[in-house]
């Protein structure tokens, strides 16, 4: 079949149509998960589920985001973003072991660990990354100032959760200089994306499928500061 005929455009205008579906409830499920775990904390802040189930929320949010870019990007993003997270994983270890600084000392909270690293964080801070180079790729247009952008929202990030991880045990505060490390890895991860992507589609401003992984990324934010505020008020 000549993949130039009408029925080929079709069947790729459904495909198209099938993944935008799948994103929109996707997106939806994951900001209705989000805002039903924040009233579940805030209504029972003595209990131990409610901090439990945060960990598995940013399980679904990697799972459901790498279905269409897993998709898109073929075989070069099943390449990125494992590889990026067995090596983050790796690098965590190694710069606990060796008391390098910006090694994050994690607590129990984040669930299943390796060696200290809890096994979802490098995924869900890949995907946040992504979601943060989504954005500033359409504030800039060089590859390496969207990649310090993306690795600067991420750091935001990262200092807008410090009071929840805290308080559910996920991390303990770091130095001023572990955020400086972590802007300049961030950049050099996101780089990487950059530089795949046009080698993979030199006339595409990137590589993959940006909405789910925007979606967490917001998702993420809204979730910490409706915590951070309710707690400022005394709620829960």
């Amino acid at each position: 079949m000549d993949d130039d005929s009408p029925s080929s455009f079709m069947i790729l205008a459904k495909k198209r149509a099938a993944v935008l579906e799948y994103e929109r409830w996707a997106g939806m499920g994951l900001v209705l998960a989000g805002a039903a775990l924040v009233a579940f904390i805030l209504s029972a802040p003595d209990s131990g589920l409610p901090a439990a189930l945060i960990p598995w929320l940013a399980v679904l949010a990697v799972a459901l985001s790498l279905v269409p870019n897993f998709r898109s990007g073929g075989f070069l993003f099943l390449l990125w973003f494992p590889g990026m997270t067995l090596l983050g994983i790796l690098v965590e270890i190694a710069a606990a072991a060796l008391g390098i600084p910006g090694a994050r000392a994690y607590g129990p909270g984040l669930g299943l660990a390796l060696r200290g690293v809890p096994l979802v964080a490098i995924p869900f801070q890949l995907l946040v990354l992504f979601g943060a180079l989504c954005v500033a790729r359409h504030v800039f247009r060089r590859d390496l100032s969207a990649s310090v952008l993306a690795a600067a929202m991420t750091v935001g990030l990262d200092w807008l959760a410090l009071p929840v991880a805290e308080r559910f045990g996920f991390w303990v505060e770091p130095e001023p200089l572990d955020y400086a490390i972590r802007l300049a890895v961030g950049a050099v991860v996101a780089l990487s994306f950059r530089i795949l992507g046009r080698r993979a589609k030199p006339d595409a401003p990137g590589l993959g499928r940006c909405y789910l992984p925007g979606v967490a990324l917001v998702a993420t934010a809204a979730f910490l500061c409706a915590l951070r505020l309710a707690w400022f008020f005394g709620l829960g």
